[in-house]
């Protein structure tokens, strides 16, 4: 793989990752309105479903970022390189 390729593959990765940690920070935005919302009265939710949903939301994007982070950081998307667990 020529150095070049390894630059594009680190960009796409970083755009990659860039995405998906937009995504995780939406989920969490979403699962704290919704219970601000409610908080504040002004949620036409049910309190437990403005409670369960805001938490499975905040859970979800917690989750998704710390996937994000880790999949950035190990070696496939760090240096460009294909990780092991993608090689068929």
């Amino acid at each position: 793989m020529t150095n070049g390729d390894r630059q594009n593959e680190a960009s796409r990765a970083g755009a990659a990752a860039l995405l998906r940690a937009a995504v995780a920070g939406y989920l969490l935005y979403l699962g704290v309105d919704l219970i601000r919302e409610r908080l504040l009265g002004t949620s036409t939710l049910p309190a437990a479903a403005a409670w369960l949903c805001g938490a499975a939301f905040i859970t979800a994007g917690v989750l998704f970022g710390w996937y994000t982070w880790r999949r950035y950081r190990s070696r496939g998307d760090a240096d460009g390189e294909p990780s092991d667990r993608n090689q068929t």
